[in-house]
């Protein structure tokens, strides 16, 4: 059961998959890892569990035509001392504290953007995230150059809705072969006038 981990490509590997739920199509995993001792990293004394917290993750890899669900088993510990008391949950490397996808999701939804065919609307949606989302993973790890100014160029307005403050992205395009040379994430002024002025005079 336990070569599945390998298969999700989970980076954790002292953990193990104490069950699997299948319902429909998805299956639900139960995880959690082998009782160890632990140490409070604070005053070194021994740490006492307070039980155990169920965290809910989806993992977006299929599995046999599966969609997945992870039940993540996370102790809850706290330190003997009685001068000190620190606590602190368990943690996975293969998902973020506070987040409800694996990490595996981000490099996924840039994977997606790689598909001409697809919109921000549809992984966002296959994904089950909301367009600004998948719109601030793609800019967190995917970082577009702006290509030289040519001698003519022409603006044009597209309405993407990638900023909060307006629907409309501008689009700068060669005049003469209409190729695309960058993409503002919004028309107003606020980001139009920095831009234009970084641009080096020779350029412009």
């Amino acid at each position: 059961m336990n070569n599945i981990t390998d298969l999700l490509d989970l980076e954790d590997s002292d953990i193990k998959i104490s069950d699997i739920i299948i319902e429909g199509q998805t299956k639900t995993l139960i995880i959690e890892t082998p009782p160890v001792a632990s140490y409070c990293p604070i005053c070194g004394f021994r740490m006492h569990s307070r039980g155990v917290k169920k965290r809910t993750i989806n993992h977006p890899i299929l599995q046999d035509g599966y969609s997945l669900i992870l039940l993540l088993k996370q102790r809850r510990w706290r330190c003997s001392n009685p001068d000190c008391l620190y606590e602190v949950n368990e943690s996975f490397r293969f998902v973020n504290k506070g987040r409800r996808t694996t990490n595996a999701t981000d490099m996924l939804i840039v994977e997606a953007y790689r598909n001409l065919l697809e919109t921000s609307a549809s992984i966002a949606k296959r994904f089950h995230m909301s367009d600004t989302y998948v719109h601030e993973i793609f800019d967190r790890y995917v970082k577009l150059d702006r290509l030289p100014l040519t001698d003519a160029i022409f603006i044009d307005e597209v309405h993407l809705d990638m900023d909060d403050d307006c629907k409309y992205a501008l689009v700068i395009q060669d005049f003469h072969t209409s190729n695309p040379i960058d993409l503002l994430r919004s028309r107003r002024t606020s980001v139009t006038e920095p831009y234009f002025v970084s641009i080096p005079a020779t350029e412009r």
